[in-house]
């Protein structure tokens, strides 16, 4: 009896935790870490890091055609060489 009211405690316990971090945190933190990062990288990179990545983020929030995209970063990779 015990050994079963053991084992029921711990998936009580283990199952709402792995449903809090599969579906509630991970995305939380891939929004939080992915933005930081790239920020961190536009700061310790330098002027050939944040042009590029200007451009990219540029391009990525507002959607354009592809011609007028790839136009655009060979112009930021065209000023860099």
């Amino acid at each position: 009896m015990m050994n079963t009211l053991n084992r029921l405690g711990q998936v009580l316990i283990f199952l709402p935790t792995i449903f809090c971090f599969s579906y509630l945190l991970r995305p939380l933190l891939m929004i939080i870490l992915i933005p930081g990062g790239l920020c961190l990288l536009a700061i310790l990179g330098g002027q050939e890091v944040r042009k590029p990545l200007y451009a990219m983020l540029k391009t990525s929030l507002w959607p354009m055609s592809n011609q007028k995209r790839k136009l655009s970063i060979k112009a930021v990779n065209d000023k860099n060489d």
